[in-house]
């Protein structure tokens, strides 16, 4: 199996692993009292759930909080991390109210306001379908500069270069192939591979181009949409300064 290159992040390159301390059942009963809702059927159509089942299978400590969850969650109320829904790690919500202009204002503001996204060295979980892994560590990020962001991992390779060099951090929202935007980039991972391409469409609607930047070096793909187990769209990507 061909796996994305992914290599391991040091002490100087992320946040110590900070001790869980909030069980997936905490996380949950917190979600609704901070919503305000009077039932967890009511929650769960808050959420866009047909049903509330996966919400009492969480409270029996059966199933854990999905990304799939985590994200609707977030969605229905921002303030609430999706890094915190995941893991039980650091606070559920911003540490100070935002400040006029946004994170990209002052230097205090962008560094109060952080998630904690799960950072994975290694993503072939997806591949044997493990939806709650536990992460190497968590990657605190300033939230209002990339909401969505559900998971990271470090990337070495320069199939992408420029566009994302070798060493940067890869953060990444989960989607579906239908809400491909034809020409962003993505993770895609198969039974066969995983790796980040820019997707293109193809003439045959149930097939999606693959390309890198180095076209000589990395050919172009073609595959089915039906053979991808997992997609994610590369929301964001950044170098860590050494001091």
């Amino acid at each position: 199996m061909k796996i994305l290159d992914i290599e391991r992040m040091n002490d100087n390159a992320i946040a110590d692993h900070r001790k869980c301390v909030q069980s997936c059942r905490e996380r949950l009963q917190f979600v609704l009292d901070y919503s305000g809702i009077p039932s967890y059927n009511a929650l769960a159509k808050r959420l866009g759930l047909k049903r509330a089942e996966n919400l009492y299978q969480i409270l029996k400590g059966n199933n854990g909080i999905s990304s799939d969850l985590a994200l609707r969650i977030n969605r229905a109320f921002p303030d609430i991390g999706i890094g915190w829904l995941k893991s039980g790690c650091g606070s559920p919500l911003p540490l100070s109210p935002p400040e006029p202009g946004g994170c990209m204002g002052m230097g205090m503001s962008m560094r109060a306001e952080r998630n904690e996204i799960p950072l994975y060295a290694d993503l072939r979980f997806l591949v044997a379908g493990d939806t709650d892994p536990e992460p190497d560590s968590m990657l605190p990020f300033p939230n209002c500069l990339c909401p969505d962001a559900e998971l990271a991992t470090l990337c070495r390779t320069d199939a992408l270069a420029p566009r994302i060099m070798p060493g940067a951090y890869i953060l990444l929202h989960r989607v579906a192939s239908d809400d491909i935007l034809y020409g962003g980039i993505y993770f895609i991972s198969t039974r066969s591979y995983q790796l980040c391409r820019i997707v293109r469409q193809d003439d045959a609607p149930d097939r999606l181009r693959l390309l890198s930047t180095h076209p000589e070096k990395f050919g172009e793909l073609v595959i089915l949409r039906s053979d991808i187990l997992t997609l994610y769209h590369v929301c964001g990507t950044f170098h860590r300064m050494d001091d």
